[in-house]
């Protein structure tokens, strides 16, 4: 047996299902839930129904009968180097600290130890963090110049050098 509420009801009545937001009147029309319009239930005073677009969500704002999808912000060039800098550095400080460095800095510092292991780790941790800087104003420059689009952490993480340490040394 169809009912109302199952999904195979949209395909067996044979009519194309609309989308249907719930406006929440009294909370200046923020959009509460979309749902198809066979899932849709009684609500109480202060919420509506409403026909939508069947790409909203509920994010999107909803005045004078009109459906609109979020703005995004503008984000500054110089934001965007703040942003993405801080995520390079992040990354790095998290690599290095495998090996209990406080930081990339505090690694790169150990050039010229005494310590074998601690020269060579930080001759290639400086030479890496060189690599990381080096890509990341490549990567900066071409969102400047408008030649890619802004990527999310996680890609531009990927895009970043990767790192291994090097052989241990046998002392």
């Amino acid at each position: 047996m169809v009912t109302l509420a199952d999904p195979e009801y949209a395909l067996s009545n044979g009519k194309e299902e609309k989308m249907k937001a719930l406006i929440e009147k009294h909370n200046n029309n923020r959009i509460a839930q979309v749902e198809p319009d066979y899932l849709i239930f009684p609500v109480a005073t202060g919420f509506e129904w409403v026909t939508c677009p069947d790409d909203c969500k509920t994010d999107w704002s909803f005045d004078d009968c009109r459906f609109k999808p979020p703005v995004l912000p503008v984000i500054t060039a110089e934001a965007q180097q703040e942003y993405f800098t801080k995520l390079a550095c992040e990354m790095m400080d998290k690599k290095v600290k495998e090996r209990h460095y406080d930081g990339i800095i505090a690694a790169c510092s150990y050039v010229g130890s005494t310590n074998e292991r601690y020269s060579f780790e930080a001759m290639a941790c400086m030479a890496w963090r060189d690599k990381v800087w080096a890509r990341c104003f490549e990567i900066l420059d071409a969102l400047k110049a408008g030649r890619m689009e802004i990527p999310s952490k996680e890609d531009f993480l990927a895009m970043l050098p990767s790192f291994a340490w090097p052989e241990e040394i046998t002392e």
